[in-house]
């Protein structure tokens, strides 16, 4: 038997705060169509199943377009059976607006939920939804499952390793030596496993499409494949995305000219994808009198990729040492700023306008000091 594990698809995410309206709507609508064509995958590639291990939907506030989306989707692939475990962004707010639940949607509750599912109904996928009140000590301890089944446990928090002090935390130590096989968790947004104990193993999904820069990398969904007679489950990560989210550092260090600044760039980013939503973080130390003109990079590649960000977390390159000494004001000056409070990035900042001023350069201001 063959199941997708799949989570934090947040539909209907706001992706304003990157994004402008035009392009944060494509983006939903793109994140539904991944949704929809996981499911085509599933019904073309003979899974028999896939769990949603929570945050299906951004928020409580829902589109009709979406709810519809996905309520249609479930309704018309009866070969697919779906269990659907609410997640922190996503109580009950999809099945409560339906006017009848789907013979092939499998809900769970604040209370252990168990399907048995196979053809000789001995894998069991069971579920518990956490709660502000959830005690997480004595749900571990309800969860009773026997060693002769392949066990699969779904729920919708953050792993610990010590005593649970937040509703979304699962210590992960209460639930060595349950017999379960394969824990399908939601809430964290990159593909993660690790193991319980000497039979099972946990995982995160992680979402289906990435939403912003907190979420770089490959996104999709995990493909578990049970081998029934040998009690085995082995799973595939399965990139799925439409979009890939990249940040990508740059370390000009030692590069002074403008051109071979910009060449750099160029010669990194020029492999990228269009499609991709890219961050460029400009890093290392660059000589005094150099200035990065974000403006004008941004102006030349902003159109390339479907968003485009570069930020600029050089420093200079001030050799304010040969300064020390002298009889001077530039020696006076620095030294008034060498021995100030200031952090050594704004001391950088501070002594490049200063000698560059005191030079009869024109300096552009970095206007956060």
């Amino acid at each position: 038997m063959r199941i997708i594990h799949c989570g934090d698809i947040h539909l209907d995410s706001k992706l304003k705060s990157k994004l402008d309206s035009n392009k944060a709507m494509i983006r939903n609508h793109e994140i539904l169509d991944t949704f929809i064509e996981m499911v085509d995958y599933a019904k073309t590639n003979m899974v028999s199943a896939i769990i949603i291990s929570g945050d299906l939907f951004d928020n409580t506030r829902i589109s009709v377009f979406a709810r519809k989306a996905v309520f249609n989707k479930i309704e018309n692939s009866p070969s697919v059976n779906f269990y659907y475990l609410c997640g922190n962004h996503d109580k009950k707010n999809f099945t409560d607006n339906i006017e009848y639940i789907p013979d092939n949607l499998y809900l769970f509750s604040d209370k252990w939920q168990y399907y048995r599912i196979g053809d000789n109904e001995d894998i069991v996928i069971s579920g518990v939804e956490i709660y502000e009140m959830t005690d997480s000590l004595a749900l571990s301890r309800q969860l009773k499952l026997m060693s002769e089944d392949i066990n699969i446990v779904v729920m919708h928090g953050t792993i610990i390793m010590t005593n649970a002090n937040k509703k979304d935390e699962i210590n992960i130590r209460n639930y060595a030596n349950k017999n379960i096989d394969y824990m399908a968790l939601g809430h964290y947004h990159s593909y993660t496993t690790g193991n319980i104990d000497a039979r099972g193993i946990y995982c995160y999904s992680g979402c289906l499409e990435g939403r912003g820069f907190d979420e770089c990398g490959e996104h999709g969904f995990v493909l578990l494949d049970i081998d029934e007679e040998h009690k085995r489950i082995n799973h595939e990560f399965i990139p799925f995305a439409k979009r890939l989210i990249e940040e990508i550092k740059i370390d000009l260090s030692g590069i002074d000219a403008y051109d071979e600044i910009i060449g750099t760039i160029e010669n990194t980013i020029d492999t990228i994808n269009c499609d991709n939503m890219v961050r460029i973080r400009l890093v290392g130390q660059i000589d005094m009198y150099n200035e990065i003109n974000i403006n004008s990079i941004m102006s030349k590649y902003a159109s390339r990729y479907f968003y485009f960000e570069i930020i600029n977390d050089t420093t200079y390159r001030i050799d304010y040492n040969r300064y020390l000494n002298e009889d001077s004001l530039k020696g006076e000056f620095v030294r008034l700023v060498v021995n100030s409070p200031l952090s050594e990035e704004e001391i950088s900042d501070v002594l490049r306008c200063g000698i560059m001023t005191l030079s009869g350069e024109e300096v552009q201001i970095n206007e956060d000091y």
